[in-house]
């Protein structure tokens, strides 16, 4: 029995390397906005993580692009609950062509990027559910044109690791 529970932490551990992740930033053709992402959870090893709200798609009007950025506020809602105090990141992966620099608010610190980066940011989650709603500035790259782009990053929630024993 205590193999299968074993097994089970495994396998539940192997699901934190899930992101939720959209298509490449591209101009879509005109016609219905596209479908917001599905929700999604993550098990981890004390507790869960869920997507619960993620915008597919950007708006870029005529007036972002005078002003060179648009800012899209509660692009995402992720909620954080867990049985016991335990480490894990959030992993912002910028996709290129969209934007040249972006900028996220709603963790413990501003994350910033850049067009082509990937940025890993440590938090602590204390016991019990912590909600964070992600607001996002993203500096509009030479030649946008206003119309409707996919989501320009992938986000990836893991559970935490100890530097010293990544590095044996």
């Amino acid at each position: 029995m205590s193999g299968s529970i074993a097994f089970l932490k495994c396998v539940r551990a192997g699901l934190v390397g899930v992101a939720c992740a959209s298509h490449t930033g591209a101009a879509l053709p005109a016609g219905p906005p596209a479908p917001q992402l599905a929700v999604w959870a993550i098990g981890l090893p004390h507790g869960f993580v869920t997507m619960e709200h993620q915008v597919a798609a950007i708006n870029v009007t005529a007036d972002d692009v005078a002003r060179g950025e648009v800012r899209v506020r509660a692009g995402s809602r992720i909620v954080v609950t867990m049985r016991h105090p335990a480490s894990h990141t959030v992993e912002f992966r910028a996709r290129s062509g969209f934007a040249s620099a972006m900028s996220i608010e709603g963790l413990a610190r501003t994350v910033n990027l850049g067009a082509t980066e990937t940025v890993v940011v440590p938090t602590h989650a204390v016991a019990g559910r912590q909600v964070f709603e992600l607001d996002y500035r993203f500096a509009l790259a030479p030649g946008v044109i206003p119309g409707t782009y996919a989501w320009p990053l992938q986000v990836a929630v893991r559970h935490g690791f100890e530097p010293s024993a990544a590095a044996r």
